[in-house]
């Protein structure tokens, strides 16, 4: 079925005030956006040409409704990161299957073999979205991996990262690397960037495998440093946790998701709702 491109560019805190899903949040971010990273690899060209234009819906009239797979952590788990929740912003044509764990980092989901079914379920014309990091640098030697050292990053983390690559391209499906999510962790009035080489890392491979790029490091740190500490809780975090996204807030990283396919090249943008 063939989808029209839009034009669009571990407990719940009860007590949270209601907010629409209606993008109000993100009017914050306009603060530091001069200072992203590399990043978004594959952003589309912003000329408004109307052969250019023309040339967009055409590429978006022939994308046929995929299966979208995501792999990562519990930041894109159910009932504590922003996956479940992808499938409401995206065509209702569209699957998405939200295979993310909770604890795991790049190398124990895949030896772990949390990553044989969503391999197995690949046919050609899928996509599979990464994200990992959060638990790569933990001590444990099952999920420990090394980021490398700049500018290549040819560490260990980079290793798996281009497995589940040659892997989700040898099924005919295409990969999608995403930096993971910012924790909320302030350093005076900005986020701490706790994820150090590991986000390098990701934007490294990305680019060397010419493959879209959602920096949602980036995004997330540019969102909660510009909308603060007390505000970046409330409106994101679980109660005593600076890491998670209760169900009812979790949609609001789903949306910074959702922008940030809106910007790249990906046709993935074809499918998302206006």
């Amino acid at each position: 079925m063939a989808i029209g491109c839009g034009d669009g560019g571990e407990a719940a805190d009860a007590s949270v005030d209601a907010v629409a899903r209606d993008g109000s949040v993100v009017d914050a971010q306009d603060a530091g956006a001069d200072d992203a990273a590399a990043g978004d690899a594959g952003a589309p060209d912003s000329g408004g040409d109307d052969a250019g234009e023309d040339a967009a819906v055409d590429e978006c009239e022939a994308v046929e409704a995929p299966s979208v797979h995501l792999i990562g952590d519990s930041t894109v788990a159910s009932g504590s990161g922003w996956g479940d929740f992808l499938e409401d912003y995206v065509d209702a044509a569209v699957s998405v299957t939200n295979a993310a764990r909770s604890g795991r980092s790049s190398k124990s989901f895949y030896d772990e073999g949390a990553f044989d079914a969503v391999r197995s379920a690949l046919v050609p014309g899928d996509y599979v979205l990464i994200q990992f990091g959060h638990n790569d640098s933990k001590p444990e030697a099952y999920r420990r991996t090394e980021p490398g050292d700049a500018p290549e990053f040819l560490g260990t983390f980079r290793d798996y990262l281009e497995t589940y690559i040659s892997e989700i391209e040898a099924a005919g499906a295409t990969p999608i690397l995403m930096t993971p999510v910012s924790r909320m962790v302030f350093s005076g009035d900005e986020i701490s960037r706790t994820h150090g080489d590991y986000a390098h890392a990701v934007r490294r491979v990305a680019s060397d495998h010419d493959l879209t790029l959602l920096d949602l490091e980036q995004r997330s740190y540019e969102t909660f440093t510009a909308l603060g500490e007390e505000e970046t809780l409330r409106l994101y975090a679980m109660p005593d946790d600076r890491t998670h996204f209760p169900p009812d807030k979790a949609f609001r990283v789903t949306e910074m998701v959702r922008d940030l396919l809106q910007e790249s090249s990906s046709p993935l943008r074809c499918v998302l709702l206006e």
